[in-house]
């Protein structure tokens, strides 16, 4: 079982991506990388289970899609 999970998510560089709020994860940006994890009432997850977490960003610029990394500890 998995008990912690935190993606990664990579904008391009000079885009101006930047998250304002985000929703069943704590999320904290530092430039072009933006990190979520989880909260302490949804990390713990059984074999094949699923957590989802949202969020709202703006941008300047071309609006490049990221690149999207996740693990699990």
């Amino acid at each position: 079982m998995a008990d912690r999970w935190y993606p990664a998510v990579a904008a391009a560089p000079g885009d101006g991506q930047r998250i304002s709020q985000a929703w069943n994860a704590a999320v904290t940006q530092s430039g072009m990388v933006a990190m979520a994890r989880n909260l302490t009432w949804n990390g713990a997850l059984p074999p094949g289970g699923s957590a989802s977490f949202g969020f709202q960003a703006s941008w300047t610029g071309a609006n490049v899609l990221p690149a999207v990394s996740c693990a699990l500890g």
